[in-house]
């Protein structure tokens, strides 16, 4: 699963906001310099987190010998054992199991994968382990920030 994340900037009243930034909106005032516009961006920034997505993300490569038919490809990709180490359900190092190393054979075709990184984790109260990658973890329970868009600070209610 993933988390997520959503502030709702609309429902926020006057008392939700910190005393240094009301005051600091106060201070400038309705036509304030442009020293001050920046002093004022360069101490509360000048955009705020609006949406985000927090979870897991494993990138890796996969290579494949050429001139085969797309079925032969297909097989590969179809395979549970191959599809658990590209989602990051299993770790084809500390798992034997598996039976297939990095650079391997099934039904055919010659394959290798490689690179595979691993940011965050999403912890399974199940296993009490990060879907199968406590090895490629670095021991971190937060979960990576994958996507997220932010709000102009001007376009706040303030």
């Amino acid at each position: 699963s993933l988390y997520s994340l959503s502030i709702g900037y609309e429902s926020m009243r006057g008392e939700d906001w910190t005393d240094p930034l009301k005051q600091a909106c106060k201070n400038l005032g309705s036509s304030p310099s442009t020293a001050d516009i920046l002093t004022f961006f360069n101490i509360f920034g000048t955009h705020g987190l609006d949406k985000a997505i927090f979870g897991m993300k494993v990138t890796s490569s996969m290579f494949m010998e050429g001139g085969l038919q797309a079925t032969a490809y297909q097989s590969i990709l179809a395979d549970a054992k191959i599809q658990a180490y590209l989602s990051g359900e299993s770790d084809l190092g500390a798992s034997a199991q598996l039976q297939i190393n990095t650079n391997s054979e099934l039904n055919g075709v010659k394959f290798s994968l490689s690179g595979r990184q691993v940011s965050g984790g999403l912890k399974s109260s199940e296993t009490s382990s990060y879907c199968g990658l406590r090895d490629a973890l670095d021991n971190s329970s937060d979960p990576a920030l994958l996507k997220w868009t932010f709000r102009a600070i001007w376009s706040m209610p303030i």
